[in-house]
């Protein structure tokens, strides 16, 4: 935070050479233009650079499963001010130049990476990576308050400025007669963390961005990953319809048991016979 505050006087004469490299608030995409400005300036500038790095990996006979989770969660606040009753220039004229700057800037460049590697030899390798971004970084510039002053024979800027950059790369393998890879990204950038949404059309409800009640970003991400094994497992416990006590069915010479054929079952998945007993 860089403020003038608390009633404080400030004069500039603005005779000298300037101040170099204050942003103007003009450009796009980044390229922010920055100026000499003579007179008083309030500049605060941040730049966050952040790099995270997440991986698992698993193996097996039948089934080889691996899952990482990455969860980066980024909170700053930058701020440039004239308030509180501050008095600027208010004592002389100045130059015909005089002015005012008040700027503030946030930088940020995030680059999270997340991996996972299944591998199973005879069955089925499953791979999945979810990457959730939290981005809350405020900035503010602003000449405010009860009272305050602010006087300039030139220009008067108030300019707060952002350049987020977030390359997030989710990667993820499954190794195996059947493999199943898949990946999750999930951000919130600028507010609270919610899958709360509307629409904005008249007449609409609001929604959830997941698509579920009350759902949040973790059931998603355990749901999705549940999925994907489920997918590969021919979608969880299945139970047989038929009968060990019929000949038919079961051939204890030949050590076989006929299920029929309505059981979604594939080469290297574990099959388990329990009597009952």
């Amino acid at each position: 935070i860089a403020a003038i505050d608390g009633g404080a006087q400030v004069d500039a004469g603005a005779a000298g050479a300037g101040i170099a490299g204050v942003p103007t608030g003009q450009g796009a995409d980044g390229a922010y233009a920055r100026g000499t400005v003579k007179g008083v300036v309030v500049r605060a500038e941040a730049n966050e650079d952040f790099f995270a790095v997440a991986g698992s990996a698993g193996g097996g006979l039948y089934f080889g499963i691996a899952g990482s989770i990455l969860v980066n969660a980024v909170d700053s606040d930058v701020a440039a001010l004239i308030t509180d009753g501050a008095q600027i220039n208010q004592r002389g004229a100045g130059a015909a130049a005089r002015g005012v700057s008040v700027t503030a800037l946030n930088r940020l460049d995030l680059t999270p990476l997340a991996g996972a590697l299944g591998v199973a030899i005879l069955g089925g390798g499953v791979g999945a990576s979810v990457d959730v971004g939290i981005i809350r970084s405020d900035v503010n510039a602003a000449i405010a308050g009860a009272g305050t002053r602010v006087l300039a024979e030139g220009e008067v800027d108030v300019a707060a400025l952002t350049d987020w950059r977030m390359d997030s790369k989710t990667i993820a393998f499954g190794a195996g007669p059947v493999g199943i890879g898949g990946g999750i990204t999930v951000y919130s950038v600028g507010g609270e963390f919610t899958d709360d949404y509307e629409s904005g059309e008249q007449g609409v409800a609001p929604g959830s961005a997941l698509d579920g009640e009350d759902g949040d970003v973790q059931s998603f991400a355990d749901e999705t990953v549940f999925a994907l094994v489920g997918a590969l497992t021919g979608g969880g416990d299945q139970t047989a319809s038929f009968d060990p006590r019929t000949a038919a069915d079961l051939d204890l010479a030949a050590n076989t048991i006929d299920v029929g054929d309505d059981v979604d079952l594939r080469n290297g998945d574990l099959v388990v016979y329990d009597s009952g007993a």
